[in-house]
């Protein structure tokens, strides 16, 4: 019987509470990324310059920065 317990139970135990545990923890990181007012980044294809995602310009799925140096080649 310790044996069935040993070698069965506990393993199936321990594999459901981590995957209990893993949900939460997602949950959790997913409700703050949610409420976060951090904007997502990106770097201009031809300077290098982090942008806000929204204010760069993207052209075949590359991003650029404002300026008229960065914009020639678009």
């Amino acid at each position: 019987m310790n044996l069935i317990i040993a070698g069965v139970l506990a393993p199936l135990a321990y594999l459901l509470l981590r995957l209990f545990f893993k949900s939460l923890v997602i949950s959790f990181l997913n409700k703050v990324k949610a409420q976060s007012e951090v904007k997502e980044m990106v770097s201009c294809y031809e300077c290098g310059v982090f942008i806000d995602k929204n204010d760069a310009i993207k052209k075949s799925n590359q991003y650029f920065c404002g300026k008229k140096e960065c914009l020639r080649n678009v």
